[in-house]
């Protein structure tokens, strides 16, 4: 799996309380689409972010099963 797949699996699950309304992944590049149609890229530094804490929650879940 690709870093920015992670990284858009986290987004993703805080997507609906932060007002996300889509995830997209583009040639190796993350997006992040709000309602009112307003689209932002998530910088690399970012990107490498939310797919840490994906893979750090996926970890804790692991050692607490």
């Amino acid at each position: 799996m690709r870093v920015v797949d992670y990284a858009q699996k986290q987004v993703q699950i805080t997507a609906e309380e932060n007002g996300i309304q889509n995830v997209i992944i583009v040639d190796e590049r993350l997006y992040i689409e709000f309602p009112s149609g307003r689209c932002y890229e998530l910088s690399e530094k970012e990107i490498k972010y939310q797919a840490e804490e994906y893979l750090k929650s996926e970890l804790e879940m692991i050692k607490h099963n």
